[in-house]
């Protein structure tokens, strides 16, 4: 898939990780993250840029291919509750989603092919012309595929943009559910158990960053099973 990580992807894993755990040492910022309470009334004086964080990052990530938005996703659980916290989440990575695909049909392959190796996007475009929609749809929702990236692939296609959006929205939102409803849950548990699961998270992002070449490829090959057992009905 995309270009294996590299020491400095390593590095950059290893001091996000360290600071998370200096962040929760330091005890005035900890505090303010185990209270809920306060953090969402700082937030709500924010007034509308609060929400439009989440929803900008969550737009700015979709261009971001290797770049995971679980964390914004939780984020905004956190922040607004899993209603709420979903719809700030889900505008975001709707949108996001929308202007990359509509870029990619108007600008064509170049822009793409920037980000994503040749073999890379051959693939998903065989995949592609040969499944169709559905194929589109199983790729963003099995977990592990380049979910951002089938929205570019999909700008190549003559799929209408009121299919991609039913698709797309269908296929992306059980993973931001689940990531945002993870974000809510945060909240009942305590400093500790909530700096562990932190800590957990970016071990868990950066073992899947590392083996996400080997997880992607075992996830195409399921779609690409999918597909071939669908042609032969």
């Amino acid at each position: 898939m995309e270009k294996s990580p590299n020491r400095r992807v390593y590095l950059a894993g290893f001091l996000l990780l360290a600071g998370l755990v200096a962040l929760l040492i330091w005890n005035p910022f900890s505090l303010l993250l185990a209270d809920q309470g306060s953090l969402q009334n700082w937030i709500k004086g924010l007034g509308l840029w609060g929400p439009a964080a989440i929803v900008g990052l969550q737009m700015v990530q979709v261009f971001l291919f290797p770049v995971p938005g679980q964390f914004i996703q939780a984020a905004s659980g956190y922040l607004f509750g899993p209603w709420f916290g979903l719809l700030y989440a889900m505008s975001g990575l709707v949108a996001g989603s929308l202007l990359l695909f509509l870029l990619a049909r108007r600008l064509g392959r170049p822009l793409i092919a920037r980000w994503v190796e040749p073999a890379t996007l051959a693939r998903f475009d065989r995949l592609a012309q040969r499944g169709g929609p559905p194929v589109l749809f199983l790729l963003w929702l099995v977990p592990c595929t380049p979910d951002d990236l089938v929205c570019a692939i999909a700008g190549f296609t003559p799929m209408p943009t009121s299919q991609f959006l039913v698709l797309m929205i269908l296929g992306r939102l059980p993973g931001v559910l689940t990531s945002v409803w993870v974000g809510a849950g945060v909240a009942y548990l305590d400093r500790l158990q909530g700096g562990l699961l932190l800590i957990g998270a970016m071990v868990g992002i950066l073992l899947l960053w590392r083996w996400r070449v080997r997880l992607q490829e075992m996830m195409i090959r399921l779609v690409e099973w999918i597909g071939h057992q669908a042609d032969q009905l």
